[in-house]
């Protein structure tokens, strides 16, 4: 998707389309930041124990790059609002979508991921319930944000009315950070509100039909499981219902003007602000006095909770293995705090000191796996570039101020769709979901362009070609990697088809593509492997080890070499490889702790 961005700007630069707006120069803030982090990670090349991991990280904030170029260059203050509304529709149409794959599963692809790792969590279409809990979040503080500020009655209805059917996903996915996140973004909404009453009281309302359709969907196992339709019609009764009362009360609300007609003046409205932050403050230190010790003693491991027979049953503890994944990321730093592990390589890093046998390739939290893999240079600049997208759109809300007509608002929701992804990706690997992280760039972006002013004709012909050759940079840097990617899949597919003399023209083409790419050297040899060339399979693993030392699948395939030549000697030297590269290896028998 990223490739297709680029070549649009190219495109467009050609026709000279681009640049269409004269963006602030507060974004230069972000934008040099992601430059110079992007720039690191290139430069991490030189000591990262994955060339091919980092490149690919490399490629990846090029990609972003590109959408927040995209936005700042071609939306202002005239087109920014039409965007918005893209995004809002987009975000439901998903959690639409989402829905209906879990009432109708017959209708979508079969879910391999919930087969494979026998969860009966919901993860279409992303392939990871915690990223739908945080597309749903994300959506569901967008329809917050319309349904007290869009200029139409109509769109107001249909924003609050689409809250519970995206709620119906984030409770599917069981995602406790999604519904954290929720609940943060509807927190910078009501905040940053330009009519605060009017939207506090609208998302109380939109939570309680939330919370209604969820006990409704709870009631019916086939639907919370996954294992079949019963139920489906019954829950699209009560979410029709709910939906209608809330779109109606949101409409409603519209052509009557409530929001300028609750708003308070200074003199109430101040004294009132701070009376609720205070007392939602004291609620807060009460509810951490009394819960906190004992969330922090089932986050780290301490107090195990036997889990009810129930999927939700989930939702009320809070044990697994992120304590576990946090503290790793941290010696992984404190072994390399300035320039880090490198790139994409935290996966090495836990696989040979991790504490369980959990496969993972992230720290699930941007901040650590900046530090882990970019050390303290690459965090910093990671930290001024998600905050200066924020402070960037701060300003542009100055630019807003002059007409209440709901526009504030919108931005608000805008700013709050990032912070509720900025808030995921500290605790999950939301960095790494495209589509995830596309969404939330889109919405800071947008809200940092809403004041930028449209440029003057004629007056953008140098700027269009500097843009064209930045968007021929970054196809080009982006290129080797999808290529590379498509032929090993073609190459895996062809293996698994026993066609290896396919599988290995394939992984031959990957090698070509990204020379610098373990992974295709490994196809090579798995395809030579098969075909009995032993020697020249060997050749291959060796390459690929080469090029990542630290990866315990290139001595296992070393292992079954010697094993199939019946060199004693080398197989067990490889098998002490696998078993220094890979801890626990359930291949090989290592027993793993069990996962708290």
């Amino acid at each position: 998707m990223a490739v297709f961005v680029w070549v649009g700007i190219g495109v467009a630069a050609i026709c000279g389309v681009l640049p269409a707006v004269k963006p602030p120069r507060v974004l230069l803030i972000p934008l040099v930041a992601v430059l110079a982090f992007a720039a690191w990670t290139l430069l991490s090349l030189t000591w990262t124990e994955s060339a091919e991991r980092t490149f690919a990280e490399f490629a990846r904030i090029v990609g972003y790059v590109g959408v927040l170029i995209l936005v700042w260059i071609g939306i202002g203050r005239s087109t920014w609002r039409l965007v918005a509304a893209g995004l809002l529709t987009a975000g439901v149409l998903v959690c639409f979508l989402t829905m209906l794959s879990r009432f109708w599963p017959a209708m979508f692809p079969s879910d391999t991921v919930a087969e494979n790792l026998k969860t009966t969590r919901i993860n279409y279409p992303f392939g990871y319930w915690n990223a739908v809990g945080c597309w749903s979040a994300m959506t569901i503080t967008l329809c917050l944000a319309y349904a007290g500020h869009a200029r139409s009655a109509v769109v107001r209805g249909l924003a609050l009315a689409a809250v519970p059917m995206c709620s119906v996903g984030l409770y599917l996915a069981l995602s406790r950070a999604g519904i954290g996140g929720a609940i943060l973004g509807s927190i910078v909404v009501i905040a940053m509100a330009e009519w605060r009453w009017l939207t506090f009281i609208q998302t109380a309302l939109a939570a309680l039909g939330s919370l209604i359709v969820a006990f409704v969907v709870h009631g019916h196992t086939e639907i919370v499981k996954g294992t079949g339709s019963e139920g489906a019609w019954s829950i699209a009764a009560v979410l029709l219902l709910v939906s209608g009362v809330l779109g109606l009360i949101a409409w409603s609300g519209g052509r009557a003007g409530l929001g300028e007609r609750m708003r308070m003046g200074t003199e109430r409205g101040r004294p009132l602000g701070v009376a609720t932050a205070i007392t939602a403050a004291i609620a807060f230190v009460a509810v951490l006095f009394a819960f906190g010790g004992r969330a922090y003693d089932q986050f780290t491991g301490k107090d195990v909770v036997v889990i009810a027979n129930t999927p939700d049953a989930r939702l009320a503890q809070l044990n697994g293995n992120r304590h576990n994944l946090w503290d790793s990321g941290w010696d992984a730093f404190t072994a390399n705090p300035v320039v880090g592990i490198g790139p994409g390589t935290f996966e090495f890093w836990w696989s040979r000191s991790g504490a369980n046998a959990e496969f993972v390739r992230d720290v699930h939290n941007i901040f650590l796996e900046a530090l882990a893999e970019t050390g303290l240079v690459g965090f910093a600049l990671l930290l001024v570039f998600l905050f200066g997208l924020i402070w960037a759109a701060w300003r542009a809300r100055a630019g807003l101020s002059g007409v209440r007509d709901g526009s504030r608002g919108i931005q608000a929701g805008l700013v709050a769709v990032f912070v509720v992804f900025v808030a995921q990706a500290a605790l999950d690997w939301m960095w790494e979901s495209t589509a995830i992280a596309v969404f939330a760039l889109a919405a800071i972006g947008v809200a940092g362009a809403s004041s930028s002013p449209r440029r003057n004709a004629g007056s953008s012909a140098s700027k269009s070609v500097g843009i064209l050759l930045a968007a021929l940079l970054a196809v080009i840097i982006m290129l080797p990697g999808l290529s590379n990617q498509r032929q090993i899949d073609k190459s895996q597919a062809a293996f698994r088809a026993k066609d290896y003399k396919q599988s290995l023209t394939a992984a031959d083409q990957a090698i070509k593509a990204e020379s610098w790419s373990a992974t295709a050297y490994g196809q090579r040899a798995l395809a030579l492997m098969a075909m009995g060339d032993l020697k020249q399979a060997q050749t291959a693993i060796d390459l690929a080890e080469a090029k990542e030392p630290t990866n315990w699948r290139w001595p296992l395939i070393s292992l079954q070499i010697a094993i199939q030549e019946g060199d004693a000697e080398r197989a067990v030297a490889a098998r002490r490889r696998v078993i220094e590269l890979r801890r626990y290896s359930r291949v090989l028998g290592q027993m793993s702790p069990a996962i708290r």
